[in-house]
This record gives structure tokens, C-alpha cells and sequence, in this order.
């Protein structure tokens, strides 16, 4: 077997990461040629060729060189992987990519995620966060024999990624492999340059997961830890659920998890810490529901405390995984079922982190929940202020960032209503509920102060809303 190694090497910062990875490289038992593409003339031994590139006028578009690598040795290896300089592969990572790949279709590639060591101990996966979650309905069991199950997940960056040749063939062949792209709404400059493959080149990205263990690669830098990305047992959790799934395709999804605003941050996040505003909120609550469960820190936190919690998850994959949490009742992902499932019970707290700016109709959502608030209970829940994003911090921020109401968000045009403090009260006054938002303010909090109030709405970034049967 041959195999071409194109590593990406801009600047010296990552040069003793890259003295790291060579001798891994080097070891492989196969016929090897390693190409190092950097700006900056280096000497990395005879077995190592160097060629020096000159930086597009946006150095982060440095990576797009590889494709150059590739497309000129087409043909010539059976093995092409392109990465960046801190991380590398070993043979069972070869090996299990060739097996995996030949039990796909051409344009199907088997894709792998990086890990990074924690402080204290433990790995995190951090291509795994945020606002990506896994695709409901991807599962793929391919091989009864040996087991095989593929699935899809949203983050389709690659900072290291494999290609046979009928895969490499096929993103030739799609006449837009050498093209360099823009940065988009979900990736960086440096992040589109391996998600180009799989939506401009015709391939499709495949987590092998039910052979993580291949398909693990370390970050050795391990500069997200802790940071950004979630625990191995979180994923290896979320792995048990979708292999777990019926093999008919389940795509049920409480609401539209992605936005169409121009920037993703206000998608909402499937992975996320510990809620501590929420827990400070429900504190005296003997029983919850909470609408819009993902990953389910909180509510697990909320169990152990003694509460008697019920959650409605952001889908079925989620369904699955929040079924190991011990003592949480998990009700259907879809928004008429869950409300059949609980029929007539009554909580103390209905918890909506982020999520009823996404029902078509919120004041409809209000009025159903409104029927199981026990008494003396409350609704909570909490919203992006978009008054916010359209004044002092819209201002202040990227262009490319920046959410423009002159041009008219509405459900229908981004899939999230615009909330701010006086829609939310006309959502509760059509629901039948009184209530009181606040304006949640983490900084500038004295010029706050100085102007009475009136710059509370233009620098709080969220909204907390409490809310009573009238």
C-alpha cells in the first residue's frame, strides 16, 4: 500500500507539534511520502519534502493548498491524507478507514473526530459541541457480520481527513476540489477548507460508531480542553443510544434547531454545561418539565437533588440518550405526542431554555403548557434579546455578524421569532399568563445603572422570563 501524507505548516508557531507527528508519519509500515506545504523554508530531514507556498491574500485560506497536492499525485497512492501540523494517525487508523470505506459507496467518506486530554484527567471529544448535533435518521448498519454502524453528524469540519482514490476521484470529478471558498455562517476560514469536501465536492462525511476506537484521533495540543467539546463518556453515551435506535428511520424533532439568521449563534445548542441560572430559578420546585432537553446536564443535576423531572428532548436521538440518565421520565420528541404523554399532570416548573422563540406559534405553546402549571407554580424561560444584537453589541460586532431588522426577521423568513421583552409579554398575555422578564445584564452593569435602566435592553444578551397563571 502507498500512501501521501500532505501536511499543512503555516508560520513556526506549530513547529514542535509538527516534530511530533514526522516520526509517527515515518513509522507507518507502508510506503510513506511525506510533503510538508508551508510558507516559511524548512529543513525536516531527506524524507520529508518541503514545498513552500506563498500565503493567499487571507492566510487562512493556507489549507486550500492541499487540494493542489492531491489532485497533481491523483492516481499514484492507494491512501491520501490531508491534516494539519498537531495530529496524526497510527496503522489501526489506516487500517480501519480502508475496511470501512470498502463496505461504502464512492462518495461516502469514513470521518474522524479529535480528542484532547483534560487537566484533571479524562478526554473530551471537542469536534462534538455546541450547536451540532447528531442526524436524526442517519443510522447505517452496514454489515451484520462484524457490526458496522455509521452515522452523521453536523460538524463536518475535518482537521484531518482520508481519502481512497475512487473517494478522491469522486471530489474531482465535482470540478470544484481546487476552488477556495468564503468563510460560512457554521465555519471559519481555516474550518471551510475541510468542510468544502463534503458540500461542494460531492462526498458525505460517516462516523464509524461503532468503531470509535478507531476513528479517535489526538489534538495534541489540547488547547480546547474544557473548553469547547464534551466528555468521552458524553459521547460514548450518545454512541449506545444511536446504535440503540430502530432501524426505521426516526426524524422526529420538537422544533427547528437551526436558525436562518447569518450567524449561528442563535442555533440552538444541543451540548451545554450545567444551566446554574436555571437551577437558581426552580430551586423550590418539587417536580419539572423541561421543554427542549439536549445533552441533559441540568436536568440529571436537577434529579440527583431530589426534584421528580420530566423533559420533552430536542429529538429522537437525544430521546434515546437521556433514557440512561437514571430517574428522568423522557417523554416524545414530537410536540403533539409529548403533550398526549402527559395528559393531565401538573408540575411546579415548566423550564423553556431557549426554545419557545422557535414554536411557530409561542402564545399557542404558552396556553397548552399553561394546563399543567400546578398551583403556585411557574413557567421559566429564557430567550436571546435581539434588541441587544440590534443595538450597542450589534454595533460593536462583525459585520458578517450583525442581525439587520431593517431587512425583517420573522419566523417564517430566520425560523425564530425576534424576541424581545414586549413580544414575550404579548405571548403570555394571549396565553393567559401575568409575568415579569428581566433583562440579564453580565457586564457594563454601572453605565446600567447611571442611565435609569434605559440601556438595560440594548446590553443584556438574554432574557429571563417568570411567568404566573392569571
Amino acid at each position: 500500500m502507498k500512501i501521501l501524507v500532505g501536511i499543512v505548516n503555516y508560520g513556526t508557531k506549530n513547529d514542535p507539534w509538527l516534530q511530533q507527528i514526522l516520526p509517527l508519519y515515518r513509522a507507518l509500515p507502508w510506503q510513506t511520502d511525506i510533503v510538508v506545504l508551508t510558507n516559511t523554508p524548512k529543513d525536516l530531514g531527506d524524507d520529508v519534502e518541503v514545498r513552500v507556498k506563498t500565503p493567499p491574500s487571507n492566510p487562512r485560506l493556507f489549507p486550500y493548498f492541499l487540494r493542489e497536492l492531491l489532485a497533481e499525485r491523483h492516481g499514484r497512492y492507494d491512501i491520501y491524507i490531508g491534516t494539519e501540523d498537531d495530529v496524526a494517525v497510527e496503522p489501526h487508523h489506516i487500517e480501519a478507514f480502508r475496511d470501512v470505506s470498502a463496505q461504502l459507496e464512492a462518495n461516502a467518506v469514513p470521518g474522524f473526530l479529535r480528542f484532547e486530554n483534560l487537566p484533571h484527567g479524562g478526554r473530551a471529544i471537542h469536534d462534538i459541541h455546541a450547536q451540532f448535533g447528531w442526524i436524526p435518521g442517519s443510522v447505517r448498519r452496514l454489515d451484520s457480520a462484524s457490526g458496522l454502524v455509521v452515522a452523521q453528524y453536523e460538524n463536518l469540519h475535518s482537521a484531518l481527513y482520508m481519502l481512497t482514490n475512487a473517494q478522491l476521484e469522486v471530489a474531482l470529478q465535482s470540478g470544484r476540489f481546487l476552488e477556495m471558498h468564503d468563510k460560512t455562517r457554521d465555519y471559519g476560514y481555516l474550518e471551510a477548507a475541510t468542510t468544502h469536501l463534503y458540500t461542494h465536492c460531492d462526498l458525505t462525511k460517516w462516523i464509524p460508531i461503532s468503531r470509535l476506537d478507531d476513528f479517535l484521533l489526538h489534538h495534541r495540543t489540547d488547547m480546547y480542553a474544557g473548553w469547547i467539546g464534551v466528555s468521552e463518556a458524553t459521547v460514548r453515551r450518545y454512541i449506545h443510544a444511536l446504535t440503540a435506535l430502530p432501524d426505521t428511520p426516526d426524524t422526529a424533532s420538537l422544533v427547528p434547531l437551526k436558525t436562518k439568521m447569518p450567524t449561528n449563534r442563535f442555533d440552538k445548542h444541543h451540548f451545554e454545561a450545567v444551566r446554574t441560572d436555571i437551577i437558581g430559578l426552580v430551586e423550590q420546585a418539587e417536580s419539572v418539565l423541561w421543554v427542549g432537553s439536549g445533552e441533559g446536564q441540568t436536568e440529571a443535576q436537577l434529579v440527583q437533588s431530589g426534584r421528580r423531572v420530566t423533559c420533552i428532548p430536542l429529538d429522537s436521538v437525544h430521546a434515546q440518550a437521556l433514557q440512561q440518565i437514571p430517574g428522568l421520565t423522557v417523554l416524545s420528541p414530537n410536540w403533539e405526542t409529548a403533550q398526549a404523554e402527559i395528559q393531565d399532570q401538573l408540575f411546579t416548573a415548566i423550564v423553556l431554555p431557549e426554545i419557545l422563540d422557535r414554536f411557530p406559534e409561542p402564545a399557542t405553546a404558552l396556553r397548552t403548557l399553561h394546563r399543567h402549571v400546578a398551583p403556585l407554580g411557574a413557567v421559566y424561560a429564557t430567550f436571546y434579546n435581539l434588541e441587544c444584537w440590534q443595538g450597542v453589541l450589534n454595533k460593536l460586532s462583525l459585520k458578517e455578524n450583525r442581525v439587520s431588522f431593517s431587512e425583517g426577521v420573522t419566523y417564517s423568513t430566520h425560523q425564530i421569532h425576534p424576541t424581545t421583552a414586549r413580544l414575550v409579554q404579548e405571548w403570555c398575555r394571549e396565553a393567559g399568563l401575568t409575568c415579569h422578564i428581566t433583562h440579564q445584564v453580565p457586564f457594563m452593569r454601572r453605565p446600567v445603572l447611571l442611565s435609569l435602566g434605559l440601556l438595560r435592553a440594548k446590553v443584556a444578551p438574554t432574557l429571563t422570563l417568570v411567568a404566573h397563571a392569571r
